[in-house]
């Protein structure tokens, strides 16, 4: 494909680059808006770039941001592969690096089609880089105008600003089968708040005995390699250290020189736990970031995403039945 323009409905791309880092300041329904009409020009894999300074450097406004984009994923495309990034790590080097990548959707601005001149000469940029690469080259598509409001979840009343925090090191952990859009989420921003080394904590077989359907349970080594493909994706320039848990606390109890914790809001409660243990351990306990549900809807009612439910449907279609396995 080839050539500018707007976007028809009957026009798709395999894999997109949807680029809201050139906002001076956005907000979440400009995001969502974006993203949904981004969403609905690509089949497989679509990577949205942010910017911090356009949330006017608030970490909260900024988390609430992503959330949001991946539970609209969920709803509108549950297979896409949403990967949600900032421009500081990778400016544009995914459009000329990655081989796959078809098309930049550049977002409708005050509701209009017109492409610029910048954007002409952006592309062409990133085309030279790419014809270097002997990769195929990608074409700029203004999206068009949204027909409609899109809504979706608001909480009471303004938050208080949060400054984005930042951490040598920052912890996460979990099963993390079937890498899904609730793990995204908790994984880009415990990505974006780290500047070196980032933790993860995988759960090994001690910690698998109870899961259901653990017979159709992704391998450790699998899980693991989804996990690195994603984080190098979204922020490369991070150390990835791997730890496969035998008991739940894994290193986060005992280790001064862990100072953050990312959880979801589902497991907040073992991070209340593993202060605990650091304070009777004598040691400083670990700054945690908890990261609102991912779901599917346009509140928090909307069904929940879970590795479970997706193993109970391969369960199911593999031809066993619910009562063989369901516990």
């Amino acid at each position: 494909m080839s050539g500018n323009g707007a976007i028809s409905q009957h026009t798709l791309f395999s894999v997109g680059l949807l680029d809201l880092s050139q906002e001076p300041r956005l907000d979440r329904g400009y995001c969502v808006e974006a993203a949904g009409l981004a969403i609905l020009a690509v089949v497989d894999k679509l990577v949205i770039l942010l910017n911090e300074k356009s949330f006017s450097s608030q970490f909260d406004a900024f988390q609430r941001v992503v959330v949001d984009l991946y539970s609209l994923a969920l709803s509108e495309k549950p297979f896409l592969d949403l990967r949600v990034t900032t421009a500081g790590d990778l400016e544009y080097d995914i459009a000329a690096d990655h081989p796959d990548v078809e098309v930049i959707l550049s977002p409708p601005l005050n509701c209009t089609l017109q492409e610029t001149e910048e954007e002409t000469e952006k592309v062409l940029t990133i085309n030279e880089k790419r014809r270097t690469r002997h990769l195929p080259s990608v074409v700029i598509k203004a999206l068009p105008s949204p027909n409609h409001s899109r809504k979706f979840s608001e909480e009471a009343g303004p938050s208080t600003p949060v400054p984005f925090p930042c951490f040598e090191h920052v912890c996460l952990g979990g099963t993390f089968d079937r890498l899904h859009s609730g793990h995204k989420a908790l994984v880009t921003t415990a990505a974006f708040i780290c500047s070196s080394v980032l933790h993860i904590g995988i759960s090994d077989s001690p910690l698998l005995t109870r899961k259901k359907h653990k017979e159709v349970l992704e391998s450790l080594a699998v899980r693991a390699a989804r996990l690195v493909s994603f984080v190098r994706a979204i922020k490369p320039s991070l150390t990835i250290k791997m730890i496969a848990l035998q008991e739940p606390l894994g290193p986060t109890a005992t280790e001064r020189d862990l100072p953050c914790l990312v959880v979801s809001e589902e497991t907040s409660s073992g991070a209340e736990y593993i202060n605990k243990k650091r304070e009777e351990n004598g040691i400083p306990p670990m700054h945690v970031v908890i990261i609102p549900e991912v779901s599917s809807g346009n509140s928090k009612d909307g069904p929940k995403l879970s590795s479970s439910s997706l193993r109970h449907a391969e369960w199911l279609a593999l031809g066993h039945t619910c009562e063989e396995n369901c516990r």
